[in-house]
């Protein structure tokens, strides 16, 4: 919320949204108390759009279903972007 960091994605599925819940908290009035989730699978990582107006993007293009992320991926929910970046 507002800051900066790393996040990493230590559990199956990383959630983004307004609620309090949320690994990753991003404000904004459309966006929806889940409005994204991340989860790790054995042939990569997938954003998945849940709920919300606003739907989340992945290096600009609107998030309708599953997307793989690859490195360096840029993501954005409501006003907060992130970078997705592989650590080996």
């Amino acid at each position: 919320e507002g800051g900066t960091g790393e996040i990493k994605i230590s559990k199956k599925v990383i959630k983004i949204g307004k609620g309090s819940f949320c690994d990753i908290v991003a404000k904004g009035f459309f966006i929806g108390k889940l409005s994204a989730t991340i989860s790790s699978r054995p042939n990569g990582c997938y954003m998945n759009y849940v709920g919300g107006f606003a739907r989340p993007k992945v290096n600009g293009n609107s998030v309708r279903g599953a997307v793989q992320l690859k490195e360096f991926d840029i993501i954005q929910v409501g006003s907060v972007k992130m970078q997705f970046d592989i650590k080996t």
